[in-house]
Order: C-alpha cells, then structure tokens, then sequence
C-alpha cells in the first residue's frame, strides 16, 4: 500500500519573541502539511537549490521547525512514510522561504 504524498505544504518565517508580523528577526523558519491517511511519520526534504532535496528531518506530526539556516533561499518537499515499508513520493515543493544575513533575516 503506498501512502498518498502530504499536501498543502507552507513554509513560513518563525517569528521572534518581539512579534514582528511581516518578517522574522530569526533564521528559522516552520513547515506545515495537512495529515495524510494512515500515516505513522514524515520525511522532511529541504532545498536551498531547486532539484536538490537533502533530509533534514523524520517527524511523526505534520509540522515540522528548522534549525537556524544559512542565507539563501529554501524549498521543502515532504513524503508520508507507513510503518518502515511504505513511503510515498515527494510532495509538491512548498513557498519559498528566504534567509538574508541582516535586517529582517527571514521572509516568505
């Protein structure tokens, strides 16, 4: 039985403790997916170029926080993983998240 890939994947900046609205003052950013059916984890894939996903995380809730990123631009695919034999495709890729080293360090 091969699971269905997560959808409604975004990507958005954590904000700091000051609440900024618009932007973050952190370089972390959060990925949210809607639960897919009968599903015992996730695979987060991360990008900072597109076609290159790399692991990042195994999660078993559909949500899913960075570490502090570099600057650059960031892509984040996801796959649904059944017990250890089943695992879908990779999503669709979610917005893109932007880390800038100064100023409003994320966007997006």
């Amino acid at each position: 039985m091969t699971p269905a890939a997560p959808v409604g994947i975004g990507a958005k900046c954590i904000k700091s403790t000051g609440g900024v609205s618009t932007a973050s003052t952190t370089k972390k950013t959060r990925v949210t997916w809607s639960a897919a059916a009968h599903a015992t984890g996730y695979t987060v894939w991360e990008s900072k170029t597109s076609g290159s996903y790399s692991k990042v995380a195994s999660v078993t809730t559909p949500s899913w926080s960075s570490t502090t990123l570099t600057a650059g631009l960031y892509l984040f695919e996801l796959s649904t993983r059944i017990g250890t034999k089943w695992s879908s495709a990779l999503s669709n890729a979610s917005t893109t998240v932007k880390i800038k080293t100064n100023g409003r360090h994320c966007t997006g």
